[in-house]
């Protein structure tokens, strides 16, 4: 039976959610995954990188640097062009160029090639995530939309926890490049399945309305057991908002940079903290496998904290909840420097760490959807994580000169452990304002 006229990403959100939109959920959870490992891969081998070309701890940061530089970059300019063009095109052309990223760096001979390659790979996954949160929610039915996308979105800390573990084996063996080539091959042989198994978002095609988009909707329908359509309707759009509407209101504006620098204060302790983990247990005369291995149980503590804390926010107050956990990952922080050279130790401080930097974001995204009215929901959201990657570019140009200086791990992880701390505090001040002031919208 036909839906004359309707909406198909209506007929989507109404229906249950097949075999095949599973499926596709799936694909998205590995594909962001694969973000989590190429983005730490540069943690996993800096510490072969350091010893096989000499390097100061300020030239890696820098490289560091740039990669997080080119992800926000992707972010503001690139992911727009998926509602150009496409989802699927974008999707795979940033795969494309995540592969190709990885690969430059395995056979980089020196830092210049190094960050071309962290470039290309950051400028990949910028814009690849921002694809894989839509696509995420336009094949969720309306049921099961909130859970789909908490679960794709703890793909990231997931690649950490499995792209350390690939680490740890390689690295038991083989040397630096080999990290990359592995974060090269696993993207180019991952690319596959998306391109046979995802098709094109169901509402960019409606809102296209190409002369084939209903045989290109009725074929996509049929795959995931829905009616199909005897032409596109007309009907009326949702409110879009602008960054602008966020600068005309005073309030929105204050609750819009209230919630920027909270995320980019922890962003700072984040970055550090992931990044510089690996060489802190090296330090310690551990291996490199050895750092690799505890690596991954901070992506471990990171995928069990964020299914807790994404469970748990349904049920508290949300900036409460934030607030516990920016002190508790500044406190991880602070203490895994301080951590004795027993492996059981750092990896058990390790994966509390995880759990509590992971889940600061997880809390923090809550924060951001009930920060924002529905009309300017996903420009505030953009608005939010765009502006506040500065925190994580800031973190290893400021550690890397504080290493270079001479400071050690303990006195650096305390000084760069203060963003999330920080972050916890400016929360901690909106309950003494008026409400509407700082006091995010519920």
């Amino acid at each position: 039976m036909e839906a004359e006229g309707e909406d198909p990403q209506a007929l989507l959100a109404r229906g249950p959610m097949s075999n095949r939109q599973i499926g596709i959920i799936g694909i998205l959870f590995l594909l962001n995954a694969l973000d989590g490992f190429d983005v730490l891969a540069i943690a996993f081998a800096a510490p072969g990188i350091v010893q096989a070309w000499t390097l100061p701890a300020s030239s890696l940061g820098i490289v560091i640097s740039l990669g997080l530089v080119a992800t926000g970059l992707g972010s503001l300019f690139v992911a727009p062009l998926a509602d150009s063009y496409g989802r699927r095109p974008l999707m795979l052309s940033m795969l494309a160029c995540m592969a190709a990223g990885m690969l430059v760096c395995a056979t980089s001979n020196g830092i210049v090639t190094l960050a071309i390659g962290r470039v290309l790979t950051g400028i990949g996954v910028g814009a690849l995530v921002p694809t894989i949160s839509a696509l995420t929610a336009e094949y969720a039915n309306t049921r099961y939309r909130d859970l789909s996308v908490m679960v794709v979105a703890v793909g990231f800390p997931a690649g950490g926890l499995i792209g350390g573990a690939i680490a740890s084996a390689l690295l038991r063996h083989g040397e630096w490049w080999t990290v990359f080539a592995a974060g090269g091959v696993l993207t180019s042989a991952l690319a596959i399945a998306p391109w046979l198994f995802v098709p094109e978002s169901l509402g960019f095609l409606s809102a296209k309305g190409k002369s084939d988009a209903v045989v290109r909707i009725n074929e996509i329908l049929d795959t995931i057991a829905l009616p199909p359509i005897s032409r596109l309707s007309q009907f009326a759009g949702k409110s879009k908002g602008s960054a602008r509407e966020i600068f005309r209101r005073p309030a929105l504006l204050a609750v819009a940079t209230l919630v920027t620098v909270v995320y980019a204060a922890h962003n700072a302790t984040v970055y550090y903290a992931l990044n510089w983990m690996p060489k802190i247990v090296v330090d310690k005369s551990l291996s490199q496998s050895q750092a690799a291995t505890v690596a991954a149980w901070c992506g471990a503590g990171g995928v069990v904290g964020s299914f807790i804390v994404a469970w748990i926010a349904t049920r508290v107050d949300v900036k409460a909840l934030t607030t516990v956990l920016l002190v508790a990952a500044a406190f991880a922080v602070w203490a895994f420097a301080r951590t004795p050279a027993d492996l059981v130790l750092l990896t058990s401080i390790a994966a509390l760490s995880g759990a509590a930097l992971y889940g600061a974001q997880v809390a923090l995204y809550a924060l951001m959807a009930r920060s924002f009215p529905v009309n300017v929901r996903a420009t505030g959201i953009g608005f939010v994580t765009g502006l506040g990657r500065i925190g994580g570019v800031v973190a290893p140009l400021v550690s890397g000169q504080l290493l270079t200086a001479g400071f050690q791990y303990p006195q650096v992880s305390g000084v760069m452990a203060a963003g999330s701390l920080f972050g916890a505090l400016a929360l901690l001040t909106t309950y003494f304002t008026p409400r509407g002031r700082l006091a995010p919208v519920e």
